[in-house]
């Protein structure tokens, strides 16, 4: 959220490309409305192919609340009323009515991860 010229973007050390962050979370539910589209939004299951920013997979006993409060806090800004937290912020970055998100995945990377599964 926020101006688009402020946002920091990230470098792309796994895979080669950065992002700009100019396509965020609300622009994405505005589009979606837009175009008359139900948004999907992916969860971060808390694992990676080695890089140490992230829990690592292979640690069956990992704990992720931040991930799971960064999942929640998403989705409560996409559908509270205006009587709550997450609501009010949307309505100050100009949309007053819920975007009524239904559907969420948690991760991307369905490989045969240990663990993959448990998350």
């Amino acid at each position: 959220m926020g101006d688009i010229a402020e946002r920091p973007g990230l470098p792309g050390a796994r895979w080669q490309y950065g992002s700009t962050d100019g396509l965020g979370y609300y622009e994405m539910l505005q589009m979606c409305e837009d175009l008359g589209a139900k948004p999907l939004l992916v969860i971060n299951a808390a694992m990676s192919h080695g890089d140490e920013a992230i829990i690592h997979y292979n640690d069956p006993n990992a704990q992720f609340p931040g991930f799971l409060n960064e999942a929640l806090n998403a989705i409560k800004f996409a559908n509270e009323s205006e009587n709550n937290k997450w609501g009010e912020k949307r309505i100050k970055e100009g949309h007053p009515k819920p975007f009524n998100l239904e559907y969420f995945e948690v991760g991307n990377e369905d490989g045969d991860f240990p663990y993959y599964a448990a998350r």
